[in-house]
């Protein structure tokens, strides 16, 4: 016969030694554990340097782990040591993560924050904004930080601003002298001519020092300069100073005005004649423009 619930159960029908078998087993098994748990009840452990110790005392030791009253006594001690006397006043308890901003304040506070904005000392560079100062003294009062700590932070920004124009300067120069060597290959020997005829555009106009730089960081150098240049040449101001005399501007002409003025004078057969010549007044002209036009040959 196969096992199951039911042929256990239909097997012991009728059977009334097997039943009283059971019987017995059971009551053996239950005194067992009523025994046992006796037991458990009257054997808990005793420290012989607590005798007095009650269950939860005992409990507490034997998590803390301890076998004697010295290791108590080192606990103690340092337990001391971290919320000592010379500590008194100088303890904080770190909020949770969702704090009331109230608490929050308080534990600020605590570690440092000045009263208002107004006790951190921030310094500005020379010729920095006080409002700043005053905008950034009270984003650090909002933020908790303390007065050590927001000072810092002031001081490595202007750290950081003092660097950052350090180098912008440096790239603005590096700009400048790269566009002044384009422009002055343009111009060529014209150069100081067309110089001239920017200054004199800017006197005439009124143009101030800081509408030029603001330009020239806008437009850049080489476009400012000839920005000016034309309007110069245009407003027929032809005088510029050398040294402590006034002369006339002798039309100095860009190497691109002088090659093009060659390839004019190449078609005029009138002037090529005289060149052919050797007439004193063509060829004079002819190698002040060759002296224009190829400046670097003229050297």
């Amino acid at each position: 016969m196969s096992e199951s619930t039911s042929a256990t159960l239909v097997s012991g029908q009728g059977d009334g030694t097997t039943a009283a078998a059971t019987t017995a087993t059971a009551t053996t098994a239950t005194a067992t554990t009523t025994t046992t748990a006796a037991a458990t009840t009257t054997t808990a452990p005793t420290f012989a340097w607590m005798p007095n110790a009650d269950e939860t005392t005992v409990g507490y030791i034997q998590n803390k782990g301890w076998k004697d009253p010295a290791q108590v006594l080192d606990g103690y001690r340092n337990l001391e040591k971290l919320l000592g006397a010379d500590r008194a006043g100088n303890t904080v308890i770190i909020p949770k993560h969702d704090a009331a901003p109230e608490e929050m304040g308080k534990f600020f506070d605590r570690l440092g924050r000045p009263a208002d904005a107004s006790g951190y000392k921030i310094q500005m560079p020379e010729g920095g904004d006080a409002e700043f100062a005053k905008t950034a003294g009270a984003w650090f009062h909002d933020l908790g930080l303390s007065e050590k700590q927001g000072n810092a932070l002031a001081q490595k920004w202007n750290d950081y601003a003092a660097s950052a124009k350090t180098t912008a300067d440096q790239q603005a120069q590096a700009r400048f002298q790269t566009e002044d060597a384009s422009l002055k290959a343009d111009w060529g020997q014209a150069y100081t001519q067309n110089v001239a005829q920017a200054q004199a555009a800017t006197r005439g106009l009124g143009v101030t020092k800081e509408q030029i730089d603001n330009m020239s960081a806008s437009m850049g150098h080489k476009a400012t300069m000839e920005f000016f240049q034309k309007i110069g040449a245009r407003m027929g101001e032809g005088s510029f100073v050398t040294g402590d005399k006034t002369q006339q501007f002798s039309n100095v002409m860009t190497p691109g005005q002088a090659k093009a003025e060659i390839q004019t004078l190449r078609s005029d057969r009138a002037f090529t004649a005289k060149l052919l010549s050797k007439d004193a007044e063509a060829s004079q002209r002819w190698t002040q423009l060759h002296q224009w036009a190829f400046p670097e040959d003229s050297k």
